[in-house]
């Protein structure tokens, strides 16, 4: 591990008790999967879902693609609706996405999911306005739908 190396650019500059898992199509139910790790805080799905969370207590970010016909956006919404009701989720699903769209650069989803880690492991007030309160992606048309759940929102960070 290089943040037990001395010398390493990474040493002591990692925090390894926040730990964010994320994965796309089959790596959503990985990350999913990962979330048994204690360390884990939050787990991003990206086109994808599955895995066991009765036993995660952090937060869940679920992103599908209305264009998507290998992972269709009802089945991501069925695994938020499964968590909504116990862990701080939210659940977007990009307008126009097919299932290759965030292959790469990330391209639309790429700066949901940076604010998203931002918000969630470095508590940036900035990144979790996007997402809670005077919500930056409630009502926005890159969604088709947006959704936080109670429990998301009442991490809602002060307002700006």
């Amino acid at each position: 591990t290089y943040n037990a190396t001395p010398g390493h650019t990474f040493h002591d500059k990692v925090d390894l008790t926040m730990v964010a898992t994320m994965g796309h199509s089959q790596g959503g139910a990985g990350a999913t999967n990962a979330a048994r790790d204690p360390r884990v805080r939050t787990v991003v799905g990206i086109q994808g879902a599955g895995g066991d969370l009765s036993n995660y207590d952090g937060s869940v970010l679920f992103l599908s693609g209305t264009a998507d016909t290998l992972v269709p956006s009802s089945f991501v919404r069925n695994a938020y609706d499964q968590v909504a009701g116990r862990l701080p989720a939210a659940y977007g699903d990009l307008t126009g996405a097919d299932h290759f769209q965030p292959i790469g650069t990330g391209n639309a989803y790429r700066g949901h999911l940076t604010a998203w880690v931002r918000w969630q492991l470095m508590h940036d007030p900035i990144a979790g306005h996007q997402f809670v309160g005077d919500c930056e992606y409630c009502g926005n048309p890159l969604w088709a739908t947006y959704v936080a759940n109670p429990a998301l929102q009442a991490t809602a960070p002060d307002p700006l």
